[in-house]
């Protein structure tokens, strides 16, 4: 049995904040960004783009389930 692994991360790269979406599998790993604006996302904004507006989203592979980006950087915590 195959399973899928899907992660959304939301970032703010200094003027604009991002959705990336990241997929992988035991065979693949794919990886998606939007951009969504300057201002904060709302959690109904990212639910729609979720539920509704997934076709937005235009992936990457990388076959062999090696990763692109393999460190996630947590905002909430000082770089020193």
């Amino acid at each position: 049995m195959m399973v899928t692994q899907s992660c959304l991360t939301i970032i703010f790269d200094g003027s604009f904040y991002k959705a990336i979406l990241e997929c992988h599998d035991d065979v693949n790993y794919s990886v998606a960004s939007v951009t969504l604006g300057s201002s904060i996302p709302k959690m109904s904004l990212i639910l729609k783009l979720v539920n509704q507006d997934y076709q937005r989203f235009h992936f990457h592979h990388e076959p062999n389930g090696t990763p692109i980006v393999t460190k996630h950087i947590n905002p909430n915590v000082p770089n020193d």
